[in-house]
């Protein structure tokens, strides 16, 4: 992540901290390897969403009686810590994804070509990997899935406009097209995550490769990649997930 896209992507955190925003494209994503009630994946319609969101971060009615103080905590929820807190770790879970994951070492070992297309998805690969973590927690666990998919749509956006900034109506067109394939992704992830191995493969190819990898090695070490990065997460505990969460993002390869 670049200086410009981390001020960004700071300014952000902040103003999500004063002010719950809600996304009418975020998805609702599974659990892997954790409860099976938790394992059915399904979409929502833009209501829902604000509807989901609002309940996650109400905010209390302001009393036009109530001192200035009063006022500003109850319009900015400065009571709940707790959410807050959920929120800034979130940000933090997608930061990993961005400093932490060798964007070169993918393209290389799966023959992806170096663009913004292919940094999508592989942050969408691992974005989804922290939404189906973070629903295993019942309280919190869809704030934080919300929030960190707030996180990869503001990073997505802004690498897009330095990119292409004389065409901004072009940008939004490109972005709304994303987020049309990132839900039928996450979809199809959740439905290989939860079956085998041919299922999650499956998955895989249609997504990462495009339908269009013929070397069954690729696909093979991506999917072996996702089920041992899967299982750290499974492995982390609450506190370790909301509480400064340091993710660590297991290597291509073993050392």
């Amino acid at each position: 992540m670049n200086s410009l896209s981390r001020r960004i992507l700071l300014a952000r955190v902040t103003s999500s901290l004063l002010a719950p925003r809600s996304n009418p494209r975020q998805i609702t994503p599974t659990v892997c390897h954790l409860e099976f009630n938790y394992r059915t994946a399904s979409t929502s319609t833009a209501n829902e969403q604000n509807q989901n969101i609002s309940q996650a971060s109400d905010i209390l009615s302001v009393d036009p009686k109530d001192s200035f103080l009063v006022r500003m905590i109850k319009k900015y929820n400065l009571f709940n810590v707790a959410e807050n807190k959920v929120k800034y770790s979130s940000y933090l879970m997608y930061e990993s994804i961005a400093d932490s994951i060798n964007y070169a070492q993918f393209f290389e070992e799966f023959n992806m070509k170096d663009t913004y297309y292919s940094w999508f998805l592989i942050t969408e690969l691992h974005v989804w990997m922290l939404m189906t973590r973070s629903m295993a927690e019942e309280e919190y666990g869809r704030l934080a899935r919300n929030t960190v998919v707030e996180a990869m749509w503001g990073d997505a956006n802004c690498r897009a406009k330095e990119l292409w900034s004389e065409n901004p109506a072009g940008v939004r067109m490109h972005l709304n097209e994303l987020s049309d394939q990132f839900n039928c992704a996450i979809i199809g992830y959740d439905e290989g995550v939860n079956g085998d191995d041919k299922v999650l493969a499956g998955a895989i190819w249609r997504r990462i490769f495009q339908l269009e990898c013929n070397d069954p090695l690729l696909v093979e070490k991506l999917l072996i990649y996702v089920r041992k990065q899967m299982k750290y997460l499974d492995s982390m505990s609450r506190k370790e997930l909301f509480d400064k969460p340091k993710i660590k993002w297991v290597p291509l390869e073993d050392p």
